[in-house]
């Protein structure tokens, strides 16, 4: 209760709400999209994915936003494929609760057939649209330390994630709602969030580090080092899959199995010593 009087608290009324989405078709590769260098997805599943996703938390202020894409062959390939395929489209809402009619689309690319032709065993390319928001988070990462000049940044990373990992394994959400209070903030106001909204948040929260049927804290092992934002955030995520290492499975009341995760992005905020979760 306290942690939610604390984000309505903290919540903004702006005027101007757009909410920007990415949608993103593709197959017969793998793909790491991120914007204005700071890790948006990972689709490195085998198969075809498509999907959409708000991206306003990628967006720390208005302006020009820079989206990378990294293409990589698939597993069974050391090269781009005829079956190499990659739409990228970006729209905006101008409110929350605007239709799809609504939506104006602000950036859509395919990846060029003459690209794919080349048989590369990467392509990497920067896409750049220009979005207005009404919030600056900017100084979340401003002035935040360059990881890549620690000389045992990994096992520190790493010590954190165990920690975090510890918080989860005990349930322990109330010590985890405090290590992310800043980027629960962002998120609920980024997303123009209603306390309804916040409250539908911590419940999920609240059934994640529950005690469930074959609850399984899966271990962390297997992983890869990977700097965003210009060496301020780091992130250990699975080698192969790169999904988070901060997994839980267990059966839920209707006896589906079930797998979450929790955001693995650190950094060390101006004036800190300490990583914490970005």
């Amino acid at each position: 209760m306290e942690m939610k009087k604390k984000l309505i608290d903290s919540l903004k009324n702006y005027s101007e709400k757009r909410v920007y989405y990415a949608n993103v078709d593709k197959g017969g590769c793998r793909v790491e999209i991120t914007v204005n260098d700071m890790l948006f997805n990972n689709y490195f599943t085998e198969w075809g994915a498509t999907g959409t996703i708000p991206m306003n938390l990628s967006i720390l202020k208005s302006g020009k936003q820079k989206v990378k894409v990294k293409i990589f062959p698939d597993a069974n390939n050391e090269s781009l494929t005829d079956i190499t395929r990659l739409q990228i489209t970006i729209t905006y809402s101008p409110t929350p609760t605007s239709s799809l009619e609504e939506q104006v689309v602000v950036l859509d690319w395919n990846l060029p057939q003459e690209i794919i032709a080349k048989r590369l065993p990467v392509y990497e390319t920067i896409l750049e649209f220009d979005a207005v928001v009404p919030y600056d988070y900017t100084y979340r990462i401003n002035g935040a330390v360059d990881l890549r000049t620690i000389p045992n940044i990994e096992q520190l990373a790493f010590n954190k994630m165990k920690e975090i990992r510890q918080l989860y394994e005990k349930g322990d959400v109330e010590t985890y709602w405090k290590m992310v209070f800043d980027k629960y903030e962002q998120y609920a106001n980024s997303l123009y969030q209603t306390p309804e909204d916040i409250a539908e948040d911590i419940k999920e929260d609240l059934n994640d580090f529950g005690d469930h049927k074959n609850r399984k804290i899966l271990p962390i092992d297997d992983y890869e080092m990977f700097f965003y934002a210009e060496g301020r955030i780091i992130i250990l995520l699975e080698r192969t899959t790169r999904e988070t290492l901060l997994k839980c499975s267990y059966t839920d009341e209707q006896g589906f199995e079930c797998e979450v995760g929790l955001p693995t992005e650190l950094y060390m905020p101006c004036g800190s010593n300490e990583l914490q979760i970005f």
